[in-house]
């Protein structure tokens, strides 16, 4: 039973970054559930002799099946059917009580202490390492090319931005950056597309550098991203890069081309950089960029 007992209380709880709360409860309602038992299998059930009788003398603990008790009526009433463990006939004897009783109380105190020891982490501290990830995410995703991998790994980067969201952070600043990782996510798409036109004019060597020296400054901002995990916009070498690469986009003769790349060093500047179409560089700021 205290085997059974660790196990279940040390994986059912495990969606939480720190069960250690939780598990205190379902502790004490071990302690509690151990004095019902006691109640129920020495007082009340040797005097039942009828089903009806049994249904009515166990209500109450099926009164607690409300929401706002969730956690206190879980744990007593697995804990009290378990430590029942009725048949059909009345059997109950002192010493399997007791083992029962205690071996429930230990399975849930030594897996709290394991928790408590090894995994429990506070949500700010689980919701940076999954930052973390996620602007490691997008430093690899500067020399993807549209593919089936590139899905995979956008569907990626949107599943760990759920993930973010559920997070009960305290600290504003993982807040906002938790706010960011979406708009971040999906200007992705923008990175995949720099890569797709150094591809498609092989013939521009000018601009494939300039492509490529953006592409590198973009990799170390992300780079820094990964352990400082505080809101910074782009630095302003990279404002630079991205106004010379506006600049330069005039030489693409393909039209569609040409817009796909002021788009994306647009959506670059606004979705990855946070920089406000009411921040000035050089007399233009990234709205500019989109309209040449």
């Amino acid at each position: 039973m205290m085997a059974q007992m660790g196990a279940v209380t040390a994986c059912i709880l495990t969606a939480l970054d720190n069960p250690v709360p939780i598990l205190r409860i379902f502790m004490w309602g071990s302690v509690v559930s151990a004095g019902l038992v006691f109640l129920y299998a020495f007082g009340i059930l040797p005097h039942v002799t009828q089903f009806w009788q049994l249904a009515l003398v166990l209500f109450p603990v099926f009164m607690m099946a409300n929401q706002s008790l969730m956690p206190v009526g879980m744990v007593l009433g697995i804990n009290t059917m378990m430590g029942l463990n009725l048949h059909n006939k009345y059997t109950m004897d002192a010493v399997s009580y007791l083992d029962s009783s205690f071996a429930m109380v230990l399975g849930v105190l030594v897996s709290l202490i394991v928790i408590d020891l090894v995994r429990a982490v506070s949500p700010d501290t689980s919701a940076t390492r999954i930052l973390a990830l996620h602007y490691h995410a997008m430093r690899q995703a500067l020399d993807l090319s549209y593919s089936h991998d590139f899905k995979i790994h956008l569907r990626s980067m949107l599943d760990r931005v759920g993930v973010l969201n559920t997070k009960l952070v305290q600290s504003p600043e993982i807040k906002m950056a938790i706010q960011n990782a979406l708009i971040e996510s999906s200007s992705i798409v923008d990175l995949v597309r720099l890569q797709e036109i150094r591809q498609k004019l092989p013939q521009l060597v000018n601009l494939q550098a300039e492509i490529e020296r953006l592409q590198q400054q973009l990799g170390a901002y992300f780079q820094t991203q990964e352990t400082q995990l505080t809101l910074n916009h782009f630095s302003s070498q990279i404002l630079q890069q991205l106004h010379v690469l506006q600049r330069m986009a005039q030489q693409i003769e393909d039209v569609q081309l040409r817009q796909r790349m002021l788009i994306s060093l647009n959506n670059i500047c606004e979705s990855i950089g946070h920089v406000s179409t009411a921040q000035k560089y050089s007399g233009k700021d990234c709205l500019e960029i989109s309209h040449g």
